[in-house]
């Protein structure tokens, strides 16, 4: 397994949130495999432009993200240019 796995604070958040009792009965190849698994999962860099508000609109607000960057998609991207072309 990629050691970073172990090290990443993501991968380390999410297995914590595992319940003791269940985690006590995995085996470390069964807790190596969803390490890996998360950590293959974990968000990716930040965005160049991230830009997030909110706009009132009478008695109610609404929110606004634009997100600005690199798509690190590939797999996603090959669907989407696929789905296209049907």
């Amino acid at each position: 397994m990629d050691e970073s796995a172990n090290t990443d604070n993501f991968t380390q958040s999410v297995i914590s949130r595992i319940n003791p009792q269940i985690y006590s009965t995995l085996s470390s190849e069964q807790i190596e495999a969803l390490a890996q698994a998360v950590y293959s999962c974990r968000p990716t860099k930040k965005h160049l432009i991230n830009f997030r508000g909110f706009i009132p609109f009478f008695k109610s607000r609404y929110y606004f993200v634009f997100l600005f960057g690199r798509d690190r998609r590939a797999e996603s991207h090959e669907v989407q240019h696929n789905m296209r072309n049907l």
